[in-house]
Order: C-alpha cells, then structure tokens, then sequence
C-alpha cells in the first residue's frame, strides 16, 4: 500500500478519521492526501456571473489554505509525506476521481452513524461514498480511536466473492502482525454439514468461528466486543435494483452502528 485518501470537510469526525489515516500512514508506511469537496455557492438567479465566479473564487482560497494548513500540521506530527486534493462537487461524486487522480490504494473516512430514520432511508455521506469507491474504505466511527491492529476481525457469508477477500485483508494487515479471526454468523437453515465444509476454506488463515444468530450486526458487535477486535473487514455485494427491495445491506448497518472501524473491500 502506497497512499491512502482521507475525505475531509473539517468537522470533528472527520478529523478523527483524518488522526486515524495518518496512524495508519505512519505504521505502513504510506503517503495520505486530505481531500476536501467545495459546494457551489447559492446565488440569485439573476445575479450575474462574475458574483458567483467571485464567490466561487474566495471559497477555495480559503478551503485551500484551510487543507494546506492541516496536510502541514499531519506531515510535521507523523513525518509523513501529506499531499492534498481540492475541487468543487459532491464528496461521493470526487472520491473515485481523487482516487484515480493520486493512486491511493486505501479511502479512510470518518461517520456519525445513522442518526435518524432519515440517515437510515437515504444513507449517510459515508456510506454514499462506500459504494462509489473502487478501494478497500475503511470507515472510522466518530469516537475511535487508533490503538493498534493488533486483533482484527473478517465476516464472512461464505460467498465465493467474500471468500476471495481474506487474502487481500491479510495482506493488508500484514504490516501490523495483526492476529485475524474469521467469523461468520448462521442462520437457522444452514446445516452443520455445509459449514464445516465451507470453513475448510480458512484453515490456513485463522480460526473461523461460526455464531448462530439472525440479527448479523448484532451477532457481529458482540463478537468484536468478546474478541476485544480492533477492526472488522467485511465484502459488500452489489444489488440491483430489484434485490435491493428485499435485501438489507449488512455492511451498512454495520457501518451506522459499529463502535471499531470497518474495512469495506468493493
């Protein structure tokens, strides 16, 4: 991993997803651009338009110093190399140019959670941005804080494009020596003979533990908090519209409701 992008719009849980980034930066090592979105400013439809180019103009002199400023402050407090992304659009929109744009091989960014049944209808800026992006996003909840990899966690549904991720995640942990336990949890109408079929698949890389349940971010939660994890990797699967009507996405839930970061592989 070379570099590692970091959305910023300068409130408090974005900072700490930002102190999270340059954690992890520090540890690989890794570059870590600070990208910041600037929203078109509203103006009278007849104004004309060399107000909004002027305001548009003093918007980013002052969101550039602002991002400049930090990039500065994070490389002198990590001796890190920090670079930083500006431009005018939606967050989710400017992630996946961003990416392209630096080469970064990682998107940290920070949430509050679902807050409201509104959040949990439309979905928060974090989870928007979950689904454009291309890399592996880790998204950070607003009171984490780094204190080392050194247990980590992957659930798994046992899907063969799930399957396929835990060898990118080991890699991805491996500069950290994190110890990684495989968990996946069952419902009811899996059979103990299919499972330990399917968990052969891990045996050479942790020891999977299988939990029955049908509440999977509850089930996932407590077993984070049992296992003392660090950290918890999850594939998201891409519906189209017709499952979306009968699937409730499992790692967004867990994105609105998780008390460590989740690794989200696209």
């Amino acid at each position: 991993m070379k570099t590692i992008l970091c959305p910023t719009d300068f409130s408090i849980t974005a900072s700490n997803a930002v102190m999270y980034a340059a954690n992890l930066a520090q540890l690989i090592p890794a570059d870590l651009v600070l990208m910041h979105a600037l929203h078109v400013p509203m103006v009278d439809a007849y104004a004309p338009a060399t107000t909004l180019a002027a305001m548009m103009e003093e918007s980013e002199t002052s969101a550039r110093k602002r991002l400049d400023n930090l990039c500065e402050e994070i490389s002198n407090a990590f001796n890190i190399k920090v670079r930083s992304y500006l431009a005018f659009g939606l967050a989710s929109d400017l992630v996946s140019k961003a990416e392209a744009s630096e080469g970064a091989d990682l998107v940290v960014l920070g949430t509050h959670g679902a807050t409201n049944a509104i959040d949990v209808l439309l979905g928060t800026t974090a989870s928007q941005i979950m689904t454009k992006t291309h890399h592996p996003t880790l998204v950070v909840p607003k009171d984490a804080q780094f204190e080392g990899l050194d247990k980590v966690g992957y659930a798994t549904d046992f899907t063969s494009d799930s399957d396929g991720m835990i060898e990118e995640f080991g890699a991805l942990m491996r500069p950290f020596n994190a110890e990684i336990s495989v968990v996946h949890v069952a419902v009811e109408n899996e059979s103990s003979d299919q499972m330990a079929n399917i968990l052969k698949h891990f045996e050479n890389m942790s020891d999977p533990q299988m939990i029955k349940g049908e509440n999977i971010p509850e089930e996932l939660n407590a077993f984070i908090w049992e296992n003392n994890l660090k950290l918890l990797a999850m594939k998201r699967h891409r519906y189209n519209w017709f499952d979306k009507l009968f699937h409730r996405s499992v790692t967004k839930q867990m994105v609105y409701h998780s008390e460590v970061p989740v690794l989200i592989f696209n």
